[in-house]
């Protein structure tokens, strides 16, 4: 049976999913990967489900639609403490309140916008849409007074002379106290119950095989191959910061959203109703 399945192809969810991808799997499903940015998969999910199994963002998993076409899924989520969005500015902020800005954000359904909303609403006069890659160019061409930057950029804005202006993922922590929910794993309401119960397995298996594979290299060719696949998709090129960017984002979470995980989830999910500045 063939899977049509969307992903990010940031190194976190190429990790993740290579096993799969290059049947390291012993099973029966079979997946056509969609590789898209987060936003456009966000769009497929709101708009016409056309992807079996999906990665979407939190904020666009609470949409009504999306949760009468998708069920959640425990495995291949993004969650977690010390990796949420950040605000990049090229100059520092002189206090909690900046004054109103231009804010570029990676997509009006992503989990930064929603967290910028509920952080920053009041300072912000204007929401720019960008292509979350295109995002630091922005701010360092002053396009804009600042950005919000996710996946690997959070890796790069420093070596453009870029400053964190406020850490998004850190208000959240210190608001709730739980790990911050960015992205999770949904498959299709119409999947039949044991094909659902399979792709959780794999998407587990698949995890712990890539983990196994990046930490022990014990099949050389194996190593090389899931290697090739994160430089190959991955728009910061060099080793350390994909290796960063998955020690960061890949973590016990990513196996099991577990009972802190769904709590992070129902958080998410009341402070998202509380917002009310509109895209």
């Amino acid at each position: 049976m063939n899977i049509n399945f969307g992903f990010s192809p940031c190194p976190n969810d190429t990790f993740m999913f290579w096993a799969w991808v290059h049947e390291h799997l012993s099973t029966s499903l079979t997946l056509v990967p969609h590789l898209h940015d987060i936003q456009k998969l966000n769009r497929i999910a709101l708009q016409n489900a056309d992807l079996e199994l999906t990665k979407v963002s939190i904020a666009t998993y609470l949409e009504p639609q999306v949760q009468e076409r998708y069920r959640l899924l425990s495995a291949g989520a993004a969650l977690g403490r010390g990796c949420g969005p950040l605000v990049v500015s090229k100059k520092p902020w002189s206090s909690q309140k900046p004054t109103p800005m231009r804010l570029a954000i990676p997509g009006p359904n992503t989990t930064a916008f929603r967290l910028a909303q509920m952080a920053l609403a009041p300072w912000v006069s204007e929401w720019v849409e960008l292509r979350y890659d295109k995002i630091l160019e922005a701010v360092e061409a002053e396009e804009v007074e600042a950005g919000v930057i996710i996946h690997e950029s959070r890796f790069a804005y420093q070596e453009m002379g870029l400053l964190c202006a406020f850490d998004l993922g850190d208000w959240w922590e210190r608001e709730t106290g739980l790990p911050l929910p960015l992205g999770v794993m949904v498959a299709r309401k119409d999947l039949e119950p044991e094909v659902v119960a399979e792709v959780e397995r794999n998407l587990e298996a698949g995890i712990r095989l890539a983990q196994d594979t990046i930490a022990r290299a014990k099949e050389e060719e194996r190593s090389e191959s899931l290697w090739r696949y994160l430089r190959d998709n991955a728009i910061e090129l060099d080793d350390h910061t994909i290796r960063s960017h998955i020690e960061l984002y890949v973590n016990d979470y990513s196996l099991d959203l577990g009972t802190q995980g769904r709590a992070a989830l129902a958080e998410f999910a009341i402070r998202s109703r509380q917002v009310t500045q509109p895209f």
